[in-house]
């Protein structure tokens, strides 16, 4: 029963699992957060801004690493500046894990694969599905934009 476990799966998991505590050790959601402190030159982004350059910035990351990685260090990395933006760091999760399914290249995301495969390609065209891709990530931005007025009602900002 061992042997058909798949061990690739649970080494991996396992590692995201530790990611965050071996940066904090490690200091390096110090040093992610004084980085981002300098490039700010003391400058508090509002609210709305934090938010959306959280979510953008997870759509360019999401561009080089995988979706789970993605989440888990820009968590890590984000997370600390948002008690310094006046946001809950419960919000910095929503828009990474809102914006972590966000795909402009077709090999960005398993599902975009499996969908044009066993559509044998019949079902919608790579410019079809990018000219999508980029209209959802538009609908999260906005979406992510609309929330600010109610969590600043609810006392999350």
């Amino acid at each position: 029963a061992l042997q058909s476990l798949d061990w690739g799966f649970l080494l991996f998991f396992g590692v995201v699992l530790t990611v965050g505590r071996l940066s904090v050790t490690v200091g390096l959601d110090r040093l992610a957060a004084s980085t981002i402190d300098r490039w700010l030159d003391g400058a508090q982004p509002g609210p709305l801004v934090f938010v959306l350059a959280v979510a953008v910035l997870s759509v360019v990351v999401r561009l080089v690493l995988e979706q789970d990685l993605t989440v888990v260090l820009l968590g890590v990395t984000l997370l600390p500046l948002a008690a310094r933006a006046g946001v809950e760091p419960w919000i910095v999760v929503i828009a990474l894990l809102a914006t972590s399914v966000a795909w402009f290249l077709p090999s960005q995301t398993p599902s975009y694969l499996v969908a044009q495969s066993a559509s044998e390609g019949r079902l919608f065209s790579h410019a079809q599905a990018q000219r999508f891709a980029v209209a959802y990530t538009a609908l999260i931005l906005l979406g992510l934009a609309l929330c600010v007025p109610y969590w600043r009602a609810l006392g999350l900002i």
